[in-house]
């Protein structure tokens, strides 16, 4: 703990070590470990801008008129509508600045909240109380949904630090009419109250659990951001569209499905989309398999099915496609890709228990032919 004295009845204890690990852990759902790519690019400098991240990812970003120092993975408190709340500095500096411009522009939003100063020891313990009022919130509010029959699901709740207001997270598939139960949650609740609606990625996000790959959820562990993935990305990574293990948790497509996307659209580009039956003296090759990222395009003759693959280069399509745009037919599909060497020693996994098998196929042992000199007496 590292503080100093003011002078006055206030202490400027500020929250380190131990304690932000503490209130990191009392954010349920927060993620507020911050995974940022401008590692050593922010300076020394008092930032006019912070973007602060609450519970359930929400963020916003504040003005720093009063020149509080803070940077990322700070707690701190924040000016709101009414009183206060407490986050944690995910932004500082040019960065910060950067992503405030992209979302408001240059005129900036109508109306702007400042940071007010660090978080104090007192302002965790006020957090804890915040949380344990959070736990009792969601079953009190999902028992009023039910008892009015509404076609909804309350996912979480989030209240403010100062306990002036609630916003309520819920998962719905179309509209709610819930004027009535804002009126019985004024009363069980006595604050102000706000409804988000989420969808099936955040839910997600909120309940966590491990992937098809056996890590933790993306969405649930670092993941901030929520791109809607189409089917397109499926197309561009030439995957089965119908797969099952294309889905998430959440029912929806992958969200890893967007991490490779640019390497694969860079990769189309080299790709010729048409004349792509290639004509030989041999025969007609039809593309049976293609490999975007490296380039390679399997072909096969008509009559030779997919016993007989030949891999050609994207180099060696293209001047064969030119050949028979003249009118001309190589007399094979040539400069085939080396393929790897296939060792005597082939070797598979047994999928019961992981280990190898070897098997090693002998050249056979011939002695030397019969003949009258050597023949046995």
């Amino acid at each position: 703990m590292v503080g100093t004295s003011c002078g006055s009845c206030c202490s400027t204890e500020v929250i380190t070590g131990n304690q932000r690990l503490d209130y990191e852990i009392s954010l349920r759902f927060a993620k507020l470990k911050i995974h940022t790519f401008f590692v050593g690019t922010t300076d020394d400098t008092i930032s006019s801008v912070f973007e602060v991240r609450f519970k359930n990812n929400r963020k916003e970003f504040y003005t720093n008129p009063d020149e509080v120092k803070a940077k990322p993975g700070d707690v701190v408190l924040v000016e709101c509508e009414r009183g206060y709340d407490i986050g944690m500095v995910s932004l500082s500096g040019q960065n910060a600045l950067t992503q405030y411009h992209e979302r408001y522009g240059r005129r900036g939003p109508k109306q702007t909240y400042k940071i007010l100063r660090q978080a104090k020891e007192n302002d965790l313990d006020k957090i804890k109380k915040v949380r344990f009022a959070e736990e009792k919130a969601i079953p009190a509010s999902r028992k009023i949904a039910t008892s009015l029959g509404l076609d909804m699901k309350i996912s979480d709740v989030e209240y403010q630090a100062d306990m002036s207001k609630a916003i309520f997270y819920y998962i719905a598939e179309g509209r709610v009419d819930f004027r009535e139960m804002l009126k019985l949650f004024r009363n069980e609740f006595e604050v102000r109250i706000e409804m988000k609606q989420i969808g099936a990625r955040q839910e997600a996000a909120l309940v966590g659990g491990l992937g098809s790959c056996g890590r933790e959820l993306c969405c649930s562990s670092w993941r901030t951001d929520f791109d809607s993935v189409t089917i397109g990305a499926v197309k561009y990574q030439d995957l089965p569209q119908s797969s099952q293990r294309l889905l998430g948790k959440c029912g929806k497509l992958k969200c890893c499905l967007l991490y490779e996307i640019d390497q694969y659209a860079e990769a189309w580009q080299e790709i010729p989309n048409e004349l792509l039956v290639l004509h030989t003296e041999k025969g007609v090759a039809h593309k049976m398999r293609l490999d975007v990222l490296s380039g390679i395009i399997w072909y096969a003759y008509a009559n030779s099915g997919m016993s007989n693959l030949v891999p050609l280069t994207m180099k060696r399509v293209k001047e064969i496609i030119e050949m028979n745009k003249r009118g001309k037919r190589p007399e094979d599909l040539l400069e085939q890709v080396a393929a790897p060497e296939v060792n005597r020693a082939e070797s598979f996994t047994h999928g019961g228990f992981g280990g190898k098998i070897e098997i090693v196929k002998k050249k056979k042992q011939f002695s030397k032919p019969i003949t009258k000199k050597n023949k046995p007496n």
